[in-house]
């Protein structure tokens, strides 16, 4: 019985420091104010904090494509599919429904302003994708990023529409003539062409 005494006044205790410093001055009279000091300076021993960070630590502000476009070595310069990707995309894509491709491109948008290792790999990927299918290795792939950011709900709800305007910015080029990418190409068991 004394168990269940000491949990119901934990419960009325925390519920008290609580509910106590938001009560209007009147009941408590001049004392409301030191006591509500005194809570304070315990409470800030074992505060909580929350806030949306707890269910969304990193959440998107928009939406990001890649554009790829490969350089050879004479001189020609060629789009590549994930550009198409983008000229076709920007509707909504749920997360059952992207394809192990999609998903690596998501995280290939991720630190555009810094070396990226998941995207220093999905490119080089890109370079030996590109040898099987041409029997050329490009020079280089350089890396676009088009950005349109989410409008926020207030103003969708006002008549806007729900992506901004596009934003494209380059992020960087990856060297396909590199020992790493080589030493890929070697391994690889597809077909090869002379390169």
């Amino acid at each position: 019985m004394s168990r269940r005494i000491g949990q119901v006044l934990g419960v009325l205790a925390v519920a008290a420091l609580i509910v106590v410093p938001a009560i209007p001055v009147g009941p408590l009279g001049p004392r409301h104010a030191a006591l509500a000091a005194d809570i304070e300076r315990f409470t800030g021993l074992f505060s909580v904090s929350q806030h949306w960070k707890m269910y969304s630590p990193n959440p998107r502000g928009g939406m990001e494509y890649l554009n790829l476009t490969a350089h050879f070595s004479d001189g020609r310069s060629e789009d590549l599919e994930e550009t198409e990707l983008e000229r076709r995309g920007w509707g909504t894509v749920w997360d059952w429904q992207k394809s192990r491709k999609q998903i690596w491109l998501s995280y290939t948008t991720v630190q555009p302003d810094q070396d990226y290792p998941l995207r220093t790999w999905y490119l080089r990927g890109v370079c030996i994708r590109e040898a099987r299918r041409r029997g050329e290795l490009p020079e280089k792939i350089a890396v676009h990023l088009l950005t349109r950011r989410f409008t926020p709900p207030d103003r969708v709800r006002a008549g806007e529409p729900g992506l901004g305007p596009l934003q494209r910015r380059e992020i960087g080029a990856q060297t396909c003539q590199t020992p790493e990418v080589w030493a890929m190409l070697e391994a690889d068991p597809g077909p090869k062409r002379d390169l």
